[in-house]
């Protein structure tokens, strides 16, 4: 524990000093949403959607902006360079596990981004104060930040399976927007996922991204109660731990296959 405590530490300084980096980041999320901010507010001042609907949506938007901002996940893309050049060899070394490493630096990374998040928070909140229509109960507001803060896992050990592949794939790194892709359909972060065909809703039900985005924010918002929630739970709990033992037995190969060419 006083060795992911330290490297936390470690973490929250490297991540404190590279607000350049996190600034740019945080425009190119929250510029999307300002769009969709405007295109909903503009259905509404036109007739199109009516006021109770356009303000829901908007909601959707900010709240998946928050989700990201929180729990997101994206080490796999910087790792996938280390198994490339060698430089993981530091890393395997280290006295305490890779996963433990890599976790300290999400969480503290997240930390950051959340703060910095906070102070935007402004632009949005007097349209947020017109929003009408939320009627969630507790139990479901509940559910829907427990489920949030668990997808953290569910993404840690999606990237952690993407990373892992770099030991066998040259082009490991296009399973990396694959999983952006995903995520943004799947996952109802483009857009509610209530927009498509019930098949594609099925399906997207049924995969491991359901519950980043969508499911939590539609029981946030009062649209899910918690005992529908509660069914796509469970299904997040199955695919963590079909997540957590296929990457312990892909590390092992990984290990193995790194070490017989000379790594």
């Amino acid at each position: 524990m006083k060795k992911f405590l330290a490297y936390c530490s470690i973490a929250w300084q490297h991540s404190n000093s590279s607000r350049g980096e996190h600034l740019v980041w945080m425009f190119i999320e929250v510029f999307p949403v300002l769009v969709m901010t405007s295109f909903w507010g503009n259905m509404e001042n036109t007739g199109r959607v009516s006021h109770l609907v356009a303000g829901q949506l908007i909601l959707y938007s900010i709240l998946a902006l928050v989700i990201s901002r929180l729990v997101s996940v994206g080490f796999e893309g910087w790792m996938i360079n280390t198994v490339k050049d060698g430089t993981i060899s530091t890393k395997i070394i280290k006295p305490m596990s890779l996963q433990l490493y890599l976790m300290a630096n999400e969480l503290m990374w997240r930390t950051t981004t959340i703060l910095q998040l906070m102070p935007v928070m402004i632009i949005f909140l007097p349209r947020l104060l017109t929003i009408q229509g939320v009627s969630a109960q507790p139990p479901a507001i509940g559910l829907g930040i427990a489920l949030t803060l668990f997808s953290f896992f569910l993404r840690f050990f999606v990237s952690w399976l993407i990373f892992l592949t770099s030991f066998w794939i040259d082009q490991a790194n296009s399973l990396v927007h694959f999983r952006w892709m995903a995520e943004g359909f799947f996952g109802g972060q483009w857009l509610p996922l209530f927009f498509f065909p019930s098949i594609v809703r099925q399906i997207a039900s049924w995969t491991p991204f359901y519950t980043w985005y969508f499911v939590p924010i539609q029981l946030m918002t009062g649209t899910m109660s918690a005992q529908e929630g509660l069914t796509y739970t469970w299904r997040a709990l199955g695919w963590f731990f079909v997540l957590f033992f296929l990457g312990q037995a892909m590390w092992k190969q990984a290990l193995k296959k790194y070490s017989a060419v000379g790594g």
